[in-house]
């Protein structure tokens, strides 16, 4: 779990200081702002999260992109507890519907046995 988090948090200042995440959230913005499927942005990043919490167990991780999914939440004109309830939602329901995700995997089998 600690590697996890120090993984994440290095890919964080990464993606910081290159700009690549500021880069994509303002082009994801741009197309999608005003338009009449800019909810199905959220509902995308929020599947993808799922997805994410699903097979690898991105639960505590996810923490991560809660600034990201804000700012683009602000930018669209929605408040910033959407980002967060994308992120929160995301991860809480793939952890519990986890398929393959480590930490669950791990605790059954020592249940089961």
């Amino acid at each position: 779990m600690i590697f996890f988090i120090l993984v994440v948090g290095g890919s964080y200042g990464l993606f910081t200081e290159t700009g690549a995440i500021t880069s994509l959230i303002a082009k994801a913005v741009i197309k999608f702002k005003g338009k009449r499927h800019e909810t199905w942005s959220f509902i995308f990043i929020l599947a993808v999260l799922l997805i994410f919490a699903m097979t690898f167990g991105l639960a505590e991780q996810g923490i991560i992109f809660v600034p990201f999914i804000a700012m683009m939440a602000i930018s669209m004109g929605y408040d910033a507890l959407v980002g967060v309830a994308v992120v929160v939602l995301a991860a809480a329901v793939g952890y519990a519907r986890s398929l393959t995700g480590p930490f669950n995997v791990a605790n059954a089998q020592q249940v089961a046995s």
